[in-house]
């Protein structure tokens, strides 16, 4: 008997899931549990996922847990303690998403949302059940924010004032940022996500052009009256609570001295009186302290360019790089006050 044949015989053994659909917006409470399965018998479940990676090529994620039914037949996620073997261990009801590990192989061209999910007794397909982690809700409404180059917009629909977000990328730089805005949008937000520089890339042969050329191509000296201008753009949008505006500042850096990113971007910007109003800056922060900037990366200076303050600073304010510190000095300052 194949596979599909034997899932479709034991159609009583099923996947119960809640939210019933099998679609849910990522980080939002799911159940999973399993009814109708033969009593106090080992069972394996396994996760499949089809992952597009930084490279654009698609590969098969998966991950498998090891359970015992209960008496009656049944299976929750949320409180069965797997045995040993696993991808994972105890009881989680997120175990198999969060243990997914990369195959060897390259996957075929799938739905990156679907998780593919069955469960086996031996090598008997039991059932099976896909399950949809959507980034974004469908419903979210998005537009270009000009006059900002690359800068998006996003809300969900109704006449509701919502808290605004401005949402500052790492040092990827362009505009791979407003893929966020819709993210933060389904949960609630205003959210504008702002590019603020875009160096040049580098493809299979060789490098490329700055994919938002109008935009400072180096990370030194970014103007910050660029983030006291969104803040006062989100402000008079029709869908935003002008009184309740943060920001994000996030970061791919590998290292943590190389932490000249979006979040010390937003805490610069926190500190000028345009943006006093700001609740705080959200999320997880390494900032500089007091007024001062990281120091601009090595690999945005031109070649030959001094170390100082004033000429390699990350940030800059009414035309003036601010005052530059670099993360040994903040390591050395640190272990002199311990």
């Amino acid at each position: 008997m194949t596979d599909a044949h034997a899932a479709h015989a034991a159609h009583d053994q099923q996947f119960l899931l809640s939210p019933a659909s099998g679609e849910v917006l990522v980080g939002e409470p799911l159940s999973i549990r399993l009814s109708g399965l033969p009593a106090a018998a080992e069972l394996t479940l396994l996760a499949r996922r089809t992952v597009r990676e930084w490279d654009g090529g698609d590969r098969l994620y998966s991950a498998s847990a090891r359970f015992t039914s209960d008496a009656p037949g049944g299976l929750d996620l949320a409180t069965a303690v797997q045995l040993p073997g696993g991808s994972y261990s105890g009881a989680d009801l997120r175990g198999l998403f969060c243990s997914m590990t990369p195959q060897a192989t390259r996957a075929p061209a799938g739905p990156v949302s679907d998780v593919q999910l069955e469960v086996r007794r031996g090598d008997t397909l039991l059932a099976q059940q896909t399950v949809r982690l959507l980034p974004a809700l469908p419903q979210v409404l998005q537009r270009d924010a000009k006059p900002f180059t690359g800068a998006r917009f996003a809300h969900l629909p109704g006449a509701a004032r919502r808290p605004g977000l401005i949402l500052l990328g790492g040092s990827e730089g362009g505009s791979l940022i407003t893929r966020n805005a819709p993210v933060n949008a389904s949960r609630g937000y205003a959210a504008l996500a702002l590019p603020y520089y875009s160096p040049p890339g580098w493809g299979a042969q060789g490098p490329t052009p700055a994919e938002l050329p109008t935009l400072p191509a180096a990370f030194a000296d970014l103007p910050i009256e660029r983030l006291e201008q969104a803040r006062a753009w989100l402000a008079q949008q029709p869908e935003v609570d002008s009184s309740r505006i943060g920001v994000v500042g996030s970061w791919r850096c590998p290292a943590p001295d190389t932490a000249r990113d979006g979040r010390g971007f937003a805490a610069a910007g926190c500190r000028r009186r345009g943006l006093a109003r700001y609740s705080g800056v959200l999320g997880s922060l390494s900032a500089p302290p007091s007024a001062s900037a990281w120091r601009a990366r090595s690999s945005s200076l031109k070649a030959g360019a001094a170390c100082s303050a004033a000429s390699s600073s990350s940030i800059s304010a009414d035309g003036s790089a601010l005052p530059s510190i670099t993360s040994s000095n903040v390591a050395c300052a640190a272990t002199r006050s311990s």
